[in-house]
């Protein structure tokens, strides 16, 4: 780790814990984000992947964007994925799961940065006196560690700390704000090592291997299955309640809900049978697998259906609309797979177009305000006298604020804006600017 690195590293570890801990969601945490990802980049040996890179800065910036809490973690754990693609492309399957836990790897990203301060730090005398002020230095970073974390714990032992040391702040605070630290330090690390340490990665060899014959009879009978399930869902789907009540005794929005995530499961298991049958040169056992690809849109068509009825009966949540993007996603992933079984040069690109296409999800999804959308439908539901969770939508953050001013006062919408209004008095400041909250007021 070179010294810009690490300067870079520990400028992103000191704004988290200075300035990150006990402010909102804001201009301070995206420029943590960014501090990080340079230092990244500034350890990578090779040419870092641009796109990657240009996604990734754009997930750093949405903290400052939405104020949404539940976005923010995805945008914010999405980022962080894309700084190690940018450093460390994937190339190959293998690779590409490497990436996804590379900024996991915090005792390693920890590791490197101590290592590369004791390299980089002005050479110590081997007195006493200098020996005494390391020790003196390692004591209060032990001490103030494991203290704010008692204190934190015990109410009792930070009162009696407080009147020993007479200490004015928080212990809980500056417990908080060193552990903010050294995550953010790790995390940092962690992708600085993963530039460094990349390394080119071989196929993925299976543990068995099947024959020709074997994957035909295997992916043709469950082709056959996936066949029948979408015959099935045929009469289902376009025959309304009626034909449901007859034929499975549930009510529409029942029937919907419980089959939403078997769908989204039984297409992520078929993207893993893929990815294992794909490896054969059969022709038959190629077609037999976009014959696979195909039906699974339709089931996952089926989910999105499904799932857009209980929204119709009960309204626009996080979880639904959550659970509209992960259908669009895994769609827009299987016609690239089916791409990839047409084309060489698509497959031997897919690793890192898929990466790239679930972080473009990532941002988009950002983008389109998820809170504000939930806000829109649940006027829309005002509008057309249909019940609203009253509750749920007080919790909303200030994104969606502007689309519950559309319901009038006499309906019931002051009730509704007034909690998310109240949350707005806070300042912010300037460590805490966020765009959604600042056009809120």
């Amino acid at each position: 780790m070179s010294k810009n690195t690490l300067l870079l590293t520990l400028a992103a570890t000191t704004t988290a814990a200075l300035v990150v801990a006990g402010q909102r969601i804001g201009l301070a945490v995206s420029v943590v984000l960014l501090l990080a990802l340079a230092a990244a980049v500034s350890a990578a040996p090779r040419r870092v992947d641009r796109s990657a890179l240009t996604v990734g800065v754009l997930l750093a910036l949405q903290p400052t964007l939405r104020d949404a809490g539940w976005v923010v973690a995805i945008t914010v754990a999405a980022a962080l994925v894309a700084g190690a693609a940018a450093v460390a492309p994937p190339n190959r399957w293998p690779a590409l799961a490497r990436v996804l836990v590379a900024p996991l790897r915090l005792g390693g990203g920890t590791r490197a940065v101590v290592e590369a301060g004791r390299l980089h730090a002005p050479e110590a005398g081997s007195t006493g006196w200098a020996a005494a002020a390391r020790g003196l230095g390692l004591a209060g970073i032990l001490v103030a560690g494991f203290g704010g974390l008692f204190a934190w714990a015990d109410p009792a032992f930070a009162d009696a700390g407080e009147r020993l040391l007479d200490v004015g702040g928080d212990p809980a605070a500056l417990a908080r704000r060193g552990l903010l630290a050294l995550l953010v330090c790790g995390v940092t690390g962690a992708l600085v090592r993963a530039g460094a340490t990349a390394r080119p990665v071989g196929p993925f060899r299976p543990w068995v291997r099947f024959g020709a014959t074997e994957l035909r009879i295997a992916v043709a009978a469950l082709v056959g299955l996936f066949a029948a399930f979408v015959v099935v869902q045929g009469p289902i789907l376009f025959g309304g309640d009626p034909h449901v009540q007859a034929t499975a005794g549930l009510g529409y929005g029942t029937y919907a809900r419980e089959g939403f995530v078997q769908l989204v499961v039984v297409a992520l298991l078929t993207l893993g049978v893929v990815g294992v049958a794909a490896r054969t040169p059969d022709s038959a056992v190629r077609a037999l697998l976009a014959a696979l690809c195909v039906l699974t849109v339709v089931v996952l068509l089926s989910a999105h259906l499904r799932l857009g009825l209980v929204t119709e009966a009960y309204g626009l949540t996080r979880v639904r609309l959550g659970g509209r993007a992960v259908v669009l996603l895994l769609g827009l992933v299987l016609c690239l797979v089916l791409a990839a079984g047409a084309s060489r040069a698509v497959a031997d690109r897919a690793p890192r177009l898929v990466l790239l296409l679930c972080l473009a999800g990532v941002l988009a999804f950002s983008l389109v305000n998820p809170d504000g959308r939930i806000a829109a439908s649940a006027a829309a539901r005002v509008a057309d006298g249909r019940p609203v969770d009253r509750d749920y939508v007080r919790g909303l953050s200030a994104d969606a604020l502007h689309r519950l001013w559309q319901i009038p006062r006499a309906r019931g919408g002051a009730d509704l804006w007034d909690p998310i209004e109240r949350r707005l008095e806070r300042p912010d400041g300037v460590a805490g600017f966020n765009v959604g909250r600042w056009t809120a007021r």
